[in-house]
């Protein structure tokens, strides 16, 4: 079959359209290895972007676990100190109420 005439950029475009291997031939000579391998490029830095994303999550997952047992131990520890605060709380009670004792043990001597 005799090569098609080409005379304008379109008559090269349907030459280009009817010959996908020449369109092949064409862009492996035009452009470089490094821009003819971009797409497999991108496709294995997505891959290993997503497998590292992946084990990041992971990780996320067993901090946020070990965080969930970090809460309950101080929720522990604020129950305990609720229950301090109201042993102080009567701790300082049964002070006033030496206080006042000695208030009037005060007032008796000053009467001596």
């Amino acid at each position: 079959m005799p090569a098609p005439a080409i005379r304008t950029i379109e008559d090269l475009m349907q030459v280009l359209d009817a010959h996908p291997q020449w369109l092949e031939a064409m862009r492996a000579r035009l452009l470089t290895r490094e821009l003819l391998e971009l797409p497999q490029t991108v496709a294995n830095l997505a891959k290993t972007t997503n497998e590292r994303f992946d084990g990041v999550d992971k990780r996320l997952d067993g901090v946020d676990k070990r965080f969930d047992g970090v809460d309950k131990r101080f929720d522990g520890v604020d129950k305990r100190l609720d229950g301090v605060d109201k042993r102080f709380d009567g701790v300082d009670k049964r002070f006033d109420g030496v206080d006042k004792r000695f208030d009037g043990v005060d007032k008796r001597f000053d009467g001596v």
